[in-house]
């Protein structure tokens, strides 16, 4: 009997040792956790932002805008979107929309703003490397969302918003938007050091396009071309109008000559 009391004395020691013992662990667990997040909200509420006025787009993820009473341009921090401007290359898929986006969401935006990490601000081109602001909205990471810029050129210290980055941009892969529309995900950090470097192209009619879906570009594809008579026509088979490379598309139908006929504005 004495043997038996002495057995359930040491059984339960060791079950309180293992309770304390786990919520150590746990306490220790949300601990580390909280501090972590506590140092990237504070990271990120330390950067300043500045004033700017949009000038003009150049691609997807160039800008340029005017900074301190001067012109200058600047390559949007942590993303790469479809190439619409390097001679070397044909214009990529999804090239033109990501342009149109940025521009769009810019040019469209009353209040633009701009935040510098805590590395560079510049690159070897002159850039600057930032994050842009369109009526407080970051553009770097609504682009990222949409499906039309991946998460690319990660160097710390200019790496604060990386994991917000990669959140929208996991997020657009499930959803199979754009880019990630015909791919399989796969590791978006860009083996180049440096991001290409652009030139500017004319600013571009602000009417929002963004919001187009790609049921224009996932039509049937045909080599033979599609004729309406006009933009009436058109809408009853393709209510958002078509881009430049669809068979239906005319340069008659486009008036404002932007690339895409019949939109609706």
């Amino acid at each position: 009997m004495k043997l038996r009391r002495i057995e359930m004395k040491n059984s339960s020691l060791v079950i309180k040792t293992f309770i304390i013992t786990l919520i150590s662990v746990i306490a220790l667990s949300l601990g580390t956790s909280y501090t972590y997040h506590s140092h990237i909200a504070n990271a990120q509420t330390s950067l300043k932002k500045e004033p700017a006025k949009f000038v003009r787009g150049v691609d997807g993820d160039t800008v340029q805008l005017l900074y301190k009473g001067k012109q200058a341009t600047f390559r949007l921090l942590l993303i790469d979107s479809p190439e619409t401007k390097d001679p070397r290359k044909p214009v990529q898929k999804y090239g033109p929309e990501a342009s149109r986006f940025t521009t769009s969401m810019m040019a469209n935006a009353r209040n633009i703003q701009v935040q510098f990490d805590k590395g560079q601000r510049t690159d070897k081109y002159g850039r600057y490397l930032a994050y842009v602001y369109a009526d407080g909205q970051m553009v770097n990471n609504a682009i990222v969302r949409q499906g039309l810029a991946r998460v690319a050129y990660v160097y710390p210290p200019n790496n604060t918003y990386v994991q917000t980055l990669y959140a929208s941009q996991s997020r657009a892969q499930a959803e199979k938007l754009n880019i990630w529309s015909t791919q399989t995900t796969k590791s978006t950090t860009e083996t180049s050091t440096v991001p290409k470097a652009t030139k500017p192209i004319a600013t571009v009619n602000t009417t929002n396009k963004t919001n187009k879906t790609n049921k224009t570009n996932k039509t049937t594809k045909t080599t033979a071309p599609q004729y309406f008579k006009n933009c009436t026509a058109m809408r009853q088979t393709y209510p958002n109008g078509v881009s430049k490379n669809h068979p239906a598309y005319r340069s008659a139908l486009d008036r404002d000559k932007d690339g895409w006929a019949c939109e609706v504005k």
